[in-house]
């Protein structure tokens, strides 16, 4: 350890201080470069969606045809609770399909 109570103590201190913010700095500035990165690319960020574009349509289709969730998630290999969500639309697309009343 350094000794504060004396000069060359409280220069090691500040020194090691600083490269400690340095470091740290360092650390968040590479850390936000690989997002950033990504989007100029034009990568996707976030988790792989769990519907390809042919099941979105499918399950458009046969909501519109008025089957029923379990139904779709059986012919899809989904689960019916992920159906119920709408998590299979885009956000502005989610209320089309108001949930069915409860009886």
């Amino acid at each position: 350890m350094a000794d504060t109570t004396t000069s060359h103590g409280r220069l090691i201190l500040t020194v090691l201080g600083g490269l400690a913010e340095l470091e740290r700095e360092l650390t968040v500035q590479r850390t936000q470069e690989g997002p950033n990165r990504a989007k100029r690319e034009g990568r996707r960020l976030g988790r792989p969606p769990k519907l390809s574009a042919h099941q979105k349509a499918l399950v458009t289709k046969w909501r519109s045809e008025g089957r029923d969730n379990a139904d779709i998630a059986r012919n899809i290999s989904s689960g019916s609770a992920f159906l119920k969500t709408g998590c299979h639309l885009s956000r502005k697309n989610r209320r089309r399909f108001p949930r069915p009343p409860r009886n």
